[in-house]
């Protein structure tokens, strides 16, 4: 079975000139959760500060905020310092 992610990864490989112009419907609690569970957990904090075992620990609650963030729109990334 595939995920969303790898499906929406086989249609831009396949289709080049597909244009992708919103993702938004595919930003669920559960696609959040898949999304997570690939992440590579062994890594430092984030722009956040906030390590992946200090994320872990409320995980459902921070991913159902970042959820509700995303859908109205508040979400800003911070932005990645250039090394």
């Amino acid at each position: 079975m595939r995920t969303k992610l790898e499906e929406i990864a086989r249609k831009a490989r396949s289709c080049r000139t597909t244009k992708f112009t919103s993702l938004a419907h595919v930003l669920t609690p559960a696609f959040l959760r898949e999304s997570w569970e690939k992440l590579n957990k062994r890594g430092t904090y984030g722009a956040d500060e906030v390590t992946t075992a200090q994320y872990r620990e409320h995980l459902e609650e921070n991913l159902h905020t970042l959820w509700s963030r995303l859908r109205t729109g508040s979400y800003r990334a911070a932005p990645v310092d250039s090394v």
